[in-house]
């Protein structure tokens, strides 16, 4: 607990200097007479999740050409408000994302939204949800007009269920977790983009009958790293039995569609020995990308 405390106040000042700090450089307020124009922009909410509800606030940044950058907040629905006359990127991410956090905001292309390890010197992630963003590479307010855009949010995360099987042999298992290695830390918000170190995501299992599951939620898979799936099998007689498998191929789609599927293990106890005699993994489902239009 002791520990859960300290990341959370060291995360919160970092993110606390971090809004100062852009909030002091990048609020631009309009003076009475300052050539400007009007911006509407509408967010569109087709890659919402069927399960997860509407966001309760975006976060806008606008990138002028001059250097400058806006920051501003908005509804779910949209934003509408006068800016200084210029030509814009803009980038969105809606404000109550479960365990992410956003760097390099001060760069359009470099920004990007991750999810942060248990420590400093941990591989371990924590899982990400309801996390999404977009960008539109071109915004330009003339003086006196107004402009529109529609924004499609990303759908950032990807999710599947582990479901590890006992059948018979359940009667001699109390309880299953495990880990399962080689996932991005986080992505460009921008595009989408996969970006950061290898990481790995720890899980408990529930049980059900004669199955142990758990659902986990990543970004995506890291390319150059395996994927290796670790399970510590807790046995009634107190003993605990390590059980590692490869399934980088079984995986390697997941970065081109979004995961709403099992994977399924099977596990046999023979002479009081877990080990795992089969392995599968369910389609892939398609996905819809994101991204801003000028209307």
């Amino acid at each position: 607990m002791k520990k859960s405390i300290t990341y959370a106040l060291i995360s919160w000042f970092v993110v606390g200097i971090l809004l100062t700090a852009l909030t002091g450089c990048t609020r631009r307020e309009l003076e009475e007479g300052q050539p400007s124009g009007n911006v509407s922009l509408t967010f569109n909410w087709a890659n919402l999740k069927e399960d997860e509800e509407i966001p309760s606030g975006m976060q806008l940044y606008f990138y002028s050409s001059d250097g400058t950058i806006l920051a501003r907040e908005a509804t779910a629905s949209g934003f509408n408000e006068d800016l200084p006359y210029g030509t814009y990127q803009v980038l969105a991410y809606n404000t109550d994302g479960i365990n992410v956090e956003q760097r390099n905001l001060t760069s359009y292309e470099e920004a990007e939204v991750y999810a942060p390890a248990f420590t400093r010197s941990s591989s371990y992630l924590y899982q990400p949800s309801h996390c999404y963003g977009v960008g539109l590479g071109t915004l330009t307010v003339g003086i006196g007009d107004s402009c529109s855009a529609t924004m499609v949010p990303q759908n950032f995360i990807r999710q599947a269920v582990i479901k590890i099987d006992a059948n018979e042999y359940a009667d001699q298992i109390s309880s299953c977790s495990g880990s399962l290695g080689g996932f991005v830390t986080g992505t460009h918000i921008a595009n989408g983009e996969l970006i950061g170190s290898s990481g790995t995501l720890y899980f408990d299992t529930q049980k059900e009958n004669t199955a142990f599951s758990t659902g986990i939620s990543f970004f995506g898979k890291d390319t150059e790293e395996k994927n290796i799936l670790h399970l510590d099998v807790d046995m009634n007689d107190g003993s605990t039995q390590s059980l590692n498998v490869d399934i980088t191929e079984l995986l390697e789609d997941v970065n081109v569609v979004e995961i709403e599927s099992e994977i399924n293990v099977t596990i046999e106890v023979l002479n009081k020995q877990a080990v795992i005699s089969i392995i599968t993994i369910k389609p892939w489902d398609d996905v819809n990308a994101g991204g801003g239009e000028v209307d």
